[in-house]
């Protein structure tokens, strides 16, 4: 893929998705420019009880959760690694102030992790809010302008609105007819003006 600086890519997930975007950062930092985390499913060291993580095959011994598995393969196996790269990914951590999984305190835990090693390149955001999706709609545009800084440098001055919008599905009688809209869509405009030092 080249230099990380003139790759364009960055993964902009949520929950347990994020266990596997992270761990590519941090085993691939050259590879991203940057990455959003939203209400990430990274539990150090064990995930709770009620975590989706504790049946899913690739962390389980013949049929049953592995403790020793999850760890070898989550990020706190890959950070020391990371961090002697030399290439540091701007993060963006978010979670919901009380997140049922208690990811609020995992994402603190990451945070701090990082904040030393690249001061002005990680931020985190704990806010109002449960694991759901009203949570991430309401977040996701920061996440967006978070990434959209990486990639263009605070030497062009852009403004960037980021706007939501909804598309409503073809077969819908009413407009007020919730049930039938999709999922939001976001877009990310920038004016044309520049702003001079």
């Amino acid at each position: 893929y080249g230099d990380h600086r003139d790759l364009h890519s960055f993964p902009t997930r949520r929950s347990s998705d994020l266990y596997g975007a992270l761990n590519l950062v941090l085993k691939y930092p050259q590879r991203f420019a940057a990455a959003a985390l939203l209400s990430p499913a990274i539990y150090d060291p064990l995930p709770p009880a009620h975590s989706s993580a504790m049946t899913q095959p690739p962390f389980q011994t013949a049929g049953k959760f592995d403790a020793q598995r999850w760890q070898s393969l989550n990020y706190p196996a890959h950070i020391d690694a990371y961090k002697h790269s030399g290439i540091k990914v701007p993060l963006y951590i978010l979670s919901g102030d009380h997140d049922t999984f208690g990811i609020a305190l995992q994402s603190a835990m990451l945070y701090e992790k990082l904040r030393l090693h690249q001061p002005g390149a990680v931020a985190l955001r704990i806010v109002d809010g449960d694991h759901e999706g009203a949570l991430w709609r309401v977040t996701f545009p920061e996440a967006l302008q978070f990434l959209d800084a990486r990639l263009h440098p605070a030497a062009a001055r852009e403004t960037v609105r980021v706007m939501s919008y909804n598309i409503r599905c073809g077969s819908c009688e009413r407009a007020d007819d919730v049930n039938h809209w999709s999922r939001r869509k976001f877009l990310v405009a920038r004016s044309e003006e520049h702003t001079s030092e």
